[in-house]
């Protein structure tokens, strides 16, 4: 089978394009012909060492477009510039479904197309619509064009009337969304939650598969040599969270549940890997709070690391934490914590926790709740048997269920059915 996996940005270390390129490598493994397909490809920065043996094709390279939270605050500047990017968008998946064409305008090349991540549906509708081959699209976030419904409708005040006028000028690119979500013949989701979302706004049925981790990878790495190079002793507990740094991940959340630990007397750090240009203002705002609360000395930024220095980081911690909120689908990195056998801890309001069992495989906290997280600390620093237990538990799940290879063969089952229908 001839697959063309198509993603819109390859432009440096994240769950998205990990998604794309894993799941592409293991096709072709299976004995598929995989070929991955992006408007924006940074070569050198956007996991050299899988892409290296792959068939990857992009429009350009690395753009240097400016975050939204960068955009001057002037009335209706950030809302022009929002709708600009739709526009941008709209043109380069256009480019992007035509140079999937090209050379073979009478007979498509691909016999199925495999979107992965955000508004990349529309480049495969668009193919569809021309060549009539079968989309199967992991939509990885509920996202639609014109922002949460949900959140328009608990909105109040100055808010709701600023999303309103949004709904209402984004309406073009919400129309256009819905018409391409509903072109696929089969949409793949990673949790119960965005499933029920998909069904309430787009009227259309999902399957869920769970995104796989890279498991041999992450069962060996020298945290030691971690903990040297930032200077925490190795008697220090250490957590740790691996994200694009933006305000859904709740990094408030572990900031402050440090805090209480800290005035307990307890001997924390915490690490933090991660890109910071996706929200610059929101990390600014970390750091001030850091500072305000005389966590300095306790808490790293370590930026992005290159893929084969992960699994160091994740051996050099003794928890990992994963706070995000419900506008977080998934959570490949906690997974792969599990992976390096390190226990979790995990919001109940991401998509994460629906996979795990609290006290078991995990230990799952109340949302927005840096008191769930110290506690969370604290039963794991202080019972050492619960927190073998639930790194054992928790590597015995990932090994049995969350392989790319697993999640590679339920996607090439929809394929088959999609191409049957």
């Amino acid at each position: 089978m001839k697959i063309a996996v198509l993603v819109y940005s390859l432009d440096g270390i994240g769950g998205i394009a990990k998604h794309a390129l894993c799941v592409a490598r293991e096709y072709t493994r299976l004995g598929h012909e995989a070929t991955v397909w992006a408007v924006e490809w940074n070569r050198e920065g956007c996991y050299p060492r899988m892409t290296a043996e792959m068939d990857v094709r992009s429009l350009r390279g690395p753009a240097t477009r400016p975050s939204l939270e960068r955009t001057a605050r002037l009335p209706g500047v950030r809302m022009a510039a929002y709708l600009a990017q739709l526009g941008k968008y709209t043109v380069d998946q256009n480019r992007l479904a035509g140079r999937l064409a090209e050379g073979n305008a009478a007979q498509p090349e691909y016999d199925v197309i495999n979107p992965v991540g955000n508004l990349v549906s529309w480049a495969a509708a668009g193919y569809k619509r021309a060549h009539g081959t079968p989309v199967v699209w992991m939509c990885c976030d509920f996202w639609p064009p014109a922002g949460h419904p949900q959140a328009l409708a608990g909105a109040g005040g100055l808010r709701k009337v600023k999303d309103s006028v949004k709904a209402g000028l984004a309406l073009p690119f919400e129309r256009y969304d819905r018409d391409c979500v509903r072109a696929a013949d089969e949409i793949v989701v990673l949790s119960e939650r965005v499933k029920a979302q998909m069904a309430g706004h787009y009227g259309v049925q999902s399957s869920i598969v769970r995104a796989g981790v890279e498991i041999e990878m992450l069962q060996r790495g020298d945290g030691a040599r971690v903990r040297a190079r930032y200077g925490i002793s190795q008697s220090s507990f250490v957590l740790l969270t691996v994200a694009l740094l933006m305000p859904r991940r709740r990094i408030e959340d572990v900031i402050r549940a440090l805090r209480l630990l800290v005035d307990e007397g307890r001997d924390v750090r915490y690490l933090l890997v991660g890109g910071a240009y996706h929200s610059p203002e929101y990390v600014q705002a970390l750091k001030a709070e850091i500072v305000e609360c005389g966590l300095s000395e306790q808490v790293v930024f370590a930026g992005e690391v290159p893929d084969d220095e992960l699994a160091d980081h994740y051996h050099a911690c003794d928890a990992f934490v994963w706070a995000a909120d419900e506008n977080q689908s998934w959570g490949m990195a906690g997974l792969e914590a599990l992976a390096a056998r390190r226990p979790l801890i995990v919001s109940g309001a991401n998509g994460l926790a629906e996979a795990l069992e609290n006290g078991k495989t995990a230990l799952v906290t109340a949302s927005r709740s840096p008191q769930g997280i110290a506690t969370a600390v604290r039963r794991l620093g202080d019972e050492p048997g619960l927190a073998a237990s639930i790194a054992r538990q928790g590597a015995g799940l990932v090994n049995e269920r969350y392989s790319w290879r697993s999640n590679a063969e339920q996607m090439v089952s929809l394929f088959e059915r999609a191409r049957a229908r």
